[in-house]
């Protein structure tokens, strides 16, 4: 399955009724920083691209993602476009909000 351009998708969350994935990397060795929902438990499942608001976190891949409450937490990982480096930062959606 091919998402949204995305050749390597990491860490996914399953919630309620839908599988979490948030960015990836594409063809041209790019981060993406697109969250994205594959409906599951339904008879025609959807893939969507969560329309989220505010700062997002930025492109990335090799994160941590998991849910709390009602936040889908992701933590560091790497942009090799960007950033050789590992990144240490804390993001988070408002599941409420998507």
């Amino acid at each position: 399955m091919v998402i949204s351009g995305a050749s390597a998708v990491n860490c996914p969350a399953c919630i309620n009724s839908g599988i979490y994935f948030f960015a990836g990397i594409n063809q041209s060795g790019v981060s993406l920083s697109k969250l994205i929902i594959i409906e599951i438990g339904v008879v025609n499942p959807r893939i969507i691209e969560a329309k989220t608001s505010g700062i997002g976190p930025s492109g990335r891949n090799d994160y941590g993602m998991m849910n709390y409450k009602n936040l889908l937490l992701i933590h560091g990982g790497r942009d090799d476009g960007k950033n050789p480096y590992i990144l240490s930062d804390f993001n988070g959606f408002n599941l409420d909000s998507l």
